[in-house]
């Protein structure tokens, strides 16, 4: 796609990225400009499509804000927040028994993004989930979820520079036999829960 630069009502941006601002966006009048952002990811990730970024400005994007879980991302969209320490994803939904806070697709990327999926007992939860797609986690950190992300089929993981730690089980559960995992800048695994157990899949 072309990149452009447009001027609306005053606002200069690239039309390509959706904004999203926690503290002062508006989902119903906002309009996914800078100066008019979304409140939630979820409302953002509905309009984008692939070639887009959607932006996050420092937060906690939670239900309590409105945000609805599991967070799909759509193949070739990025996420990106300003830095993993300001902008924080924090719950998951309901899927089943188990609990989501990203599904990611094919080519899509989460950036400088801390993602937190509290879990509560057998219930459980999954910070990321990613089945039969590339993705790219990219200076995030994936904390306190029973699993941090789990990849499924032959889902493909880059790991540059994220950190996953204190998930009670695994910071990162490979299932899918065809399942893999790429690792740069020093990824950081920490505190996380346990061995794999007899039958399960590769995790760490």
């Amino acid at each position: 796609r072309a990149s452009a630069t447009v001027t609306v009502d005053g606002w200069t941006g690239d039309p390509d990225t959706i904004y999203v601002a926690a503290l002062r966006g508006d989902d119903a009048l906002g309009n996914g400009t800078r100066g008019l952002p979304y409140r939630t990811i979820a409302k953002a990730l509905q309009v984008a499509v692939s070639g887009m970024t959607v932006s996050l400005a420092p937060g906690v994007y939670s239900r309590e804000i409105g945000e609805e879980f599991p967070l799909a991302v759509p193949s070739g969209v990025t996420v990106r927040g300003d830095d993993a320490s300001t902008t924080i994803v924090l719950g998951a939904g309901e899927s089943g028994i188990t609990r989501y806070g990203f599904l990611l697709s094919d080519e899509s990327t989460l950036r400088s993004v801390t993602v937190v999926s509290p879990y509560e007992g057998a219930a459980g939860s999954i910070g990321i989930y990613v089945n039969d797609a590339k993705v790219i986690l990219s200076r995030c950190i994936v904390k306190a979820s029973l699993i941090g992300i789990q990849v499924n089929g032959a889902g493909h993981v880059v790991l540059d520079g994220t950190t996953l730690s204190d998930n009670g089980h695994f910071g990162l559960q490979l299932l899918g036999t065809a399942s893999s995992l790429e690792a740069l800048n020093m990824p950081i695994f920490a505190r996380n829960g346990y061995a794999v157990p007899a039958g399960a899949g590769a995790g760490f």
